[in-house]
């Protein structure tokens, strides 16, 4: 009887011909296959005739060669890389309209956790994994956001600093201290600050200068 064959190794089809349960060489890659364990239900097929083997469909990632009717795994597939898991971006901000900039920007690549309190921002490391928060260091009044880094020990992902203080007021003495608290790096607020926490983000999370092209 002929088999179609799938070696669970190297995921190439072939067909043999078998009497019975048996052991024998992938022909590809040349690993050992136990028939019996090789041959599930869907997907073995017990062919009389090539046009049995052509009946049976490829599925969407194989090719069928026409002259024998073995399938393989298409080159697409194989260079496929596996599908990127969706980051998450913790933002704690309390203002509306940059909230409303801040999720413009990032939601074409990454799942984000909006936050107007500490308590909400709480809430959402206690529930998932954060991949990096973005803090306005201004809240409840001025240095709520300061507090609330200073108790994130360890921290537990890059901290992207949102503010609306004068670049003068930030650096030296003030940048150290944000430093100190865990602060990564930092973006001033603005009209037009959604490419510069694109840029940013990206930078902290390792991934090119370029990600957001073509999201």
């Amino acid at each position: 009887m002929s088999l179609e064959v799938h070696c669970d190794v190297c995921g190439q089809g072939f067909i043999t011909e078998l009497a019975g349960p048996t052991e024998l060489p992938c022909p590809v890659c040349g690993a050992r296959l136990s028939v019996a364990a090789s041959l599930p239900e869907s997907r073995s097929a017990a062919v009389a005739e090539p046009s049995a083997i052509e009946a049976h469909a490829a599925t969407a990632d194989e090719v069928v060669c026409p002259r024998c009717g073995l399938h393989f795994r298409s080159r697409a597939a194989q260079a496929a890389p596996a599908a990127r898991a969706r980051r998450t971006i913790l933002v704690l901000e309390d203002m509306d309209y940059f909230q409303e900039l801040l999720a413009e920007a990032l939601e074409p690549r990454y799942e984000v956790r909006l936050a107007r309190t500490i308590a909400e921002a709480d809430a959402v490391l206690a529930r998932e994994p954060v991949h990096l928060i973005l803090v306005d260091p201004g809240l409840d009044g001025g240095r709520g956001g300061l507090a609330w880094l200073a108790r994130l020990r360890p921290k537990p992902c890059p901290v992207l600093i949102f503010t609306a203080e004068d670049e003068s007021e930030i650096y030296g003495a003030p940048w150290k201290r944000l430093r100190e608290l865990g602060a990564d790096d930092l973006v001033l607020k603005g009209l037009h600050a959604g490419e510069a926490i694109q840029r940013k983000v990206a930078e902290l999370l390792g991934e090119p200068a370029d990600a957001f092209e073509g999201t």
